[in-house]
């Protein structure tokens, strides 16, 4: 008994780290999954970054923020010295352009929500790996 007691103990301290360890694992594929998939590139540099018993999550993509909050109604100019604005489908090149702005993509509160019980599920697993069950 007091075998697994000394045990249980030393696993005790390693249990936040594992469990969120664990829990980003599975967060990165919700965010993944909740992700737009555009080009594919915000949802494949998606990462988790663990230390101690936080973790946090990036992207390579630069443009995530605009992603997720949405933008306003802007402008867009072509750059001094650069060809104008054009894209397919366009009558002709312009100098400038309104773009409508975007609704905002709270797809990391969405993933969340998908990936909730499966992070409470790999607690209970390191409770029980904790326990010796």
């Amino acid at each position: 008994m007091l075998a697994r007691l000394v045990a249980a103990q030393e696993k005790f301290h390693l249990a936040p780290h594992k469990v969120v360890e664990e829990g980003a694992d599975v967060m990165v594929q919700a965010l993944r999954a909740e992700a737009p998939k555009r080009t594919g590139f915000m949802a494949s540099t998606i990462e988790a970054h663990v230390v101690g018993d936080r973790a946090h999550f990036t992207t390579r993509a630069t443009y995530s923020v605009y992603v997720r909050k949405g933008t306003r109604p802007h402008e867009i100019r072509a750059h001094v010295g650069k060809h104008a604005l054009w894209w397919p489908g366009a009558l002709h090149p312009v100098r400038r352009v309104m773009h409508p702005g975007n609704a905002p993509n709270p797809f990391p509160k969405r993933a969340l929500a998908l990936a909730k019980l499966d992070i409470l599920e790999k607690a209970h697993g390191v409770a029980k790996w904790v326990l010796g069950k």
